[in-house]
């Protein structure tokens, strides 16, 4: 099939690799990160950068000790992520990094 258009485009990744990105309802999500506290509101950034791409743990140190200056960020990380790998949300990749868990067909 060729590619002629952003949907062809879409619709090849979605045959060969399934989806890969998860919708977010916009207005949900402000208004919830509004009222959120700032370690709910760096869980669901953890979860939505995982989602978007793949990055090494200390990348994701790095953003964490951003999100939350006054938290150990290491441990913090580490306790978030077990908990989205038991969701499924998230991968360890052989090359360590962590990223979007691709479901099984």
């Amino acid at each position: 099939m060729p590619i002629v258009d952003d949907d062809a485009f879409d619709d090849s990744l979605l045959s060969l690799f399934g989806c890969l990105k998860q919708e977010v309802a916009r207005g949900e999500s402000a208004a919830a990160s509004v009222a959120a506290t700032p370690e709910e509101r760096a869980r669901e950034s953890l979860a939505l950068a995982l989602a978007a791409e793949c990055c090494s743990t200390e990348q994701l140190v790095g953003l964490v000790g951003q999100w939350l200056p006054g938290v150990a960020p290491l441990p913090w990380l580490m306790t978030e992520i077990a908990a989205l790998q038991r969701r499924g949300i998230v991968c360890q990749y052989p090359d360590g990094r962590f990223g979007p868990r691709i479901p099984d067909r």
